[in-house]
């Protein structure tokens, strides 16, 4: 691989035009400048600076290696000159994760409110029961619901939510002795330490709308968020002690400062705190 060591050190000969110079442009003895010149030309086979009185004057081939880091050094600073700009627009594309337990309503419009007002900024949205999605990078920002945040990640706490068990009203009357209890995804995100009374039945339901349906047509008790269990008439609570959990907003801390990620963040923010999920 390149040592981009070695074209720093020539690109400091060259300015300096003497090897103390060079090393006191670099801040090192001005041996060192000698010996990484020298080892640089070795590795080369070609000779980039020509000793003289008046010091070291590059060659053809220094000569080369020189315009070659001029326009490097071009590149770069537009580079950077366009990742802070970039930092600070609110604009290209984002990735949010979101917890299957949320509903579509109670984010999508914040996400249009925003994304209207930036018109250069798309979002796009993947269901996910857990962090790693943003954990690996695949993910700008994560709206989940958890019991604990990853401590590696950023973000806040913007409301809670609770869950109670619910069957069918004949399923809650033959609880738990003759009811089923349908394992799922949601349980085993949120509350994997769920002591149930009841029997368990075979399989696990992966998302919340076929525990609804499961649990509707009487197939059985499962775990349910409190606020969409009771948008669906003839499901009962039944007496078993169930988890709250948080709803967060986070995102990875290499993002701070990305005008973009923050706005999105922000946006969800202000949506979630607004929603009436915690109901006992």
């Amino acid at each position: 691989m390149t040592d981009w060591d070695d074209y720093r050190f020539a690109a400091a000969v060259a300015q300096a035009g003497t090897v103390r110079g060079a090393a006191d442009l670099l801040g090192v003895h001005p041996s060192t400048v000698t010996r990484r010149i020298d080892h640089f030309e070795q590795r080369l086979g070609i000779k980039l600076f020509a000793r003289s009185v008046r010091g070291l004057v590059p060659t053809a081939e220094g000569r080369r290696v020189v315009g070659a880091l001029d326009n490097i050094s071009k590149v770069l600073q537009r580079l950077e000159t366009a990742l802070v700009r970039g930092a600070r627009e609110i604009a290209g594309e984002l990735k949010l994760s979101v917890s299957p337990v949320l509903t579509p309503e109670l984010f999508l419009p914040a996400l249009k409110e925003l994304t209207d007002a930036h018109s250069a900024l798309s979002v796009s949205v993947s269901p996910h029961w857990t962090a790693a999605p943003l954990q690996r990078r695949e993910a700008d920002v994560s709206l989940l619901v958890l019991r604990q945040a990853p401590d590696e990640l950023v973000g806040r706490s913007v409301g809670a939510i609770s869950f109670s068990a619910r069957a069918q009203a004949e399923e809650a009357a033959r609880w738990p002795d003759h009811c089923s209890w349908l394992p799922s995804a949601l349980q085993q995100a949120i509350a994997p330490d769920l002591v149930v009374p009841a029997a368990q039945s075979g399989g696990s339901l992966e998302s919340v709308e076929l525990q609804l349906a499961a649990a509707g047509a009487g197939l059985g008790a499962t775990l349910l968020p409190t606020y969409r269990a009771l948008q669906v008439s003839g499901l009962v609570e039944l007496a078993l002690p169930c988890p709250t959990a948080e709803v967060w907003v986070l995102s990875h801390p290499d993002a701070r400062g990305m005008a973009s990620t923050q706005a999105l963040a922000g946006a969800l923010a202000d949506a979630m705190r607004g929603a009436e999920l915690d109901i006992g």
